[in-house]
């Protein structure tokens, strides 16, 4: 069953927290063990911004958390984002092919 983390910070240094992010993206090419990765920005507080990253089981995100190379990401450097939060959600199939917008006879 594939695993979602939704992690949520917050800093006014988005700029170099991305360039950070893309130095280790490049530096970890190939060991990474997330499957798909998406960083958001909230339209009302500028400064919140979100990544969703997708692994491949649950297991496989807890074997991620305690990587040397996780260690070593843009996340870690207090300089250039703070105030963390986590959510962790498992995902199945037949939960990604439910329609959200429906309502109940529709």
């Amino acid at each position: 069953m594939k695993f979602v983390q939704v992690v949520e910070f917050k800093t006014m240094r988005i700029d170099e927290f991305n360039k950070s992010l893309d130095d280790w993206m490049a530096k970890t090419q190939g060991s990474r063990t997330p499957t798909r990765g998406q960083q958001t920005r909230d339209r009302d507080r500028q400064s919140t911004c979100a990544q969703i990253v997708e692994f491949p089981s649950h297991e496989a995100a807890m074997e991620n958390s305690t990587s040397p190379r996780r260690q070593s990401s843009p996340r870690r450097s207090p300089s250039s984002a703070m105030d963390f939060r986590c959510s962790a959600i498992s995902t199945s199939s037949e939960q990604r092919r439910c329609n959200a917008g429906r309502r109940a006879g529709e």
